[in-house]
């Protein structure tokens, strides 16, 4: 058998049969107008006003503040929670003398009554004027603070301050109670929710031109419908109370976060993002605000502050009346426009001996806040290089197989995903971690649908969100978006890429192979290789049912501070049960099909190894025009890496390396 759900409720609200549902006042909010509906059917209960409800339990466990097991055991029986006085809090005169007081109760309610002259109580507070709390001490006082209840104001008093508070909580101040207030400081602390900003809005309307100054307190750190005690609670100092005071208008400061535009004033967070400015049309932009982690609107803008502006100001004035939002939207307005017109500001650059050079994130493969770019053939091993680049830098992995110069501390990556799937990367990870004998691996991941540039506010917010330093884009092709053939995927890509300021990228891309040329580049228009700070090519060399698979990497592209880095190489050895993989570094040198591609020199010099040739006998071996061959040796000789041997040439006994 359930608990009766209309009978419990009862305890607490007064309902009322309508149709097939009762109705009464909410108790969790200020409600004037019946909000809370109650399906004894159903077994269900829901405030639209709140936007809470469920069943029996959760009224209990909100009622109470206990947790479900609590309610389960007070539900036990469906017997009601014992009603007990835990609280009587006195309103008094100036002078001291009692007029009436409220009694808080357990299970949380309140009643309200006066002295009857004999000893006892009329319980309701019919000829009595109502003042504020705490009254006595407020007449001395230069500053006083005002809260939502007697329990936060006693708690406040008992630190040395002095609070006050209305009887009834929020929405209940009358505009007598000003006078008390006359010339003085008043500093309101709402509590965290829109009945707490709707009380602070009419608390200052009353004090306009009577306090000397008002100004608001909004804690951080609160929990929805969270007060100044559960602020105190939580180990802050009422001294650090001060620190959080503000003028109701206090002005939204702008930060400027790549294509995100984040004005912060108080508690209030304003995002603004795709921000367009096309000929002939309006410019316009997309606002998000926020107060604390309470969404307070989403809409569309015209940045010259039209009609849309005006009722989106509207909307924001009725669910949080403390702020002048006509004013706030059209100063986020006016410097959006300013700032996204002005573009980057001009700096004089000056020679220095502390300027410090570009330097590398992982020496010598990926240059630190720039785009670099890894391209190959399909099924080169791309993405599973990227997850192991991405543990060499999370973990730091110092003594890593590959020999890299890992980093002192710890970056944080994020793998943007529009090739693979969440397992697949999950599992290359996991097969990582097994064959090289790791503790437990993470890496942070998004799965993507939409192109780079289009999906950038929301990628730069994931960014921050997680910390990261580096992004890895799993692939280029898919992420730029459009026909790669074209210029706009690139420039567009490349335009998105370079607003995110201290950012290094690691993009995985497909390669193309010139017909004639048979030389390999990023596949796509030539932009995509021009825009790319660093360029390396990914060769795999695997044969048919072997577990081995050798990878090398030739720099195809320097920045523009370092010359081409010699080529890199390594080996995985997968597991017969293919369930993780080993690896161990591995010249590229001595796998066959590697050395075709590496220069003229590296070659004649691998070639060389195995005994003294003429330079016809050398570019007939290699095949390789003659006349490259004579003006390679010559610079070897130069070096004293070769000696001549009649009409050959050999290897100089001192077999340095090219």
């Amino acid at each position: 058998m359930k608990p009766n759900l209309v009978e419990l409720i009862s305890q607490t609200v007064k309902l009322k049969k309508v149709g097939k549902e009762w109705e009464g006042l909410c108790p969790f909010h200020a409600d004037k107008v019946p909000s809370l509906k109650v399906n004894a059917e159903k077994g269900v209960w829901v405030c639209h006003s709140c936007n809470i409800g469920g069943s029996v339990y959760d009224f209990v466990m909100r009622r109470d503040d206990v947790d479900f097991a609590e309610a389960k055991h007070r539900l036990e029986g469906h017997m009601p929670a014992e009603r007990t006085t835990v609280a009587t809090y006195d309103y008094t005169d100036p002078d001291g003398k009692l007029l009436y007081q409220v009694v808080r109760y357990y299970p949380k309610s309140f009643s309200q009554r006066q002295p009857d002259g004999k000893g006892g109580w009329v319980h309701n507070l019919k000829g009595v004027e109502q003042v504020l709390y705490n009254l006595p001490a407020l007449a001395s006082a230069d500053t006083v603070l005002v809260v939502e209840g007697e329990k936060d104001a006693n708690r406040l008093i008992s630190e040395g301050l002095v609070a006050t508070t209305s009887s009834g909580g929020a929405g209940k101040w009358k505009p007598h109670y000003s006078q008390a207030l006359r010339g003085k400081k008043v500093l309101i602390i709402p509590d965290n929710d829109a009945e707490g900003e709707h009380h602070a809005s009419q608390v200052m309307a009353s004090l306009k031109n009577i306090a000397s100054e008002v100004l608001v307190c909004r804690l951080p750190g609160l929990a929805d419908k969270g007060d100044v005690s559960d602020w105190l609670d939580a180990g802050n100092d009422v001294k650090d109370l001060e620190k959080h005071y503000q003028k109701p208008d206090a002005e939204p400061k702008l930060e400027i976060k790549g294509s995100i535009y984040e004005f912060k004033w108080g508690e209030f967070v304003a995002l603004v993002s795709r921000m367009k400015e096309a000929e002939h049309r309006q410019p316009s932009a997309e606002i998000k605000i926020n107060m604390g982690h309470t969404l307070l609107a989403q809409s569309k803008l015209n940045l010259l502050y039209t009609r849309t502006e005006i009722e989106l100001a509207k909307r924001l004035q009725e669910k949080c009346p403390t702020q002048d939002w006509g004013h706030i939207i059209e100063q986020i307005c006016q410097e959006t426009l300013e700032a996204l017109r002005q573009g980057e500001p001009v700096v004089e650059l000056w020679t220095s001996d502390d300027i410090e050079a570009p330097r590398y994130i992982l020496d010598p493969l990926i240059v630190e806040n720039q785009s670099n770019v890894i391209f190959g053939d399909p099924s080169a091993s791309k993405s599973t290089l990227a997850v192991i680049l991405a543990q060499i830098l999370m973990l730091p992995w110092h003594d890593n197989p590959m020999e890299l110069q890992a980093p002192e501390d710890s970056i944080r990556c994020l793998y943007l995903d529009w090739e693979a799937d969440e397992q697949t990367i999950q599992w290359l990870t996991t097969m990582l971690q097994r064959g090289a004998g790791l503790h437990p691996l993470a890496i942070c991941y998004r799965h993507c649908d939409i192109p780079f540039a289009a999906d950038f506010e929301q990628i730069r917010q994931h960014i921050d969100a997680v910390d990261a330093k580096v992004i890895i884009i799993d692939s280029l092709g898919l992420a730029a978006g459009g026909k790669l053939n074209d210029t706009d995927p690139p420039l567009t890509f490349y335009a998105a890429l370079r607003k995110l300021k201290n950012i290094t990228s690691i993009i995985l891309a497909h390669n193309s192979k010139d017909p004639e040329t048979k030389k390999r580049s990023i596949y796509g228009n030539q932009f995509f290789t021009v825009q790319a700070r660093n360029v390396w090519e990914i060769r795999k060399v695997q044969e048919p049912g072997s577990k081995l698979v050798d990878i090398a990497l030739f720099h195809r592209k320097p920045p523009p501070f370092h010359g081409l880095h010699p080529p890199m190489g390594f080996k995985m050895l997968y597991a017969e049960d293919d369930k993780s993989f080993a690896i161990e570094p591995r010249d590229p040198r001595y796998v066959g099909e590697f050395l075709e591609q590496m220069s003229t020199r590296q070659r004649v010099f691998e070639l060389l190894k195995s005994g003294a040739r003429t330079p016809k006998e050398i570019s007939e071996e290699l095949e390789e025009k003659e006349s490259h061959i004579r003006v390679a040796i010559s610079t070897m000789k130069k070096k004293g890496l070769v000696v001549k041997v009649g009409l050959a040439y050999g290897l100089a006994a001192r077999g340095e390396e090219v």
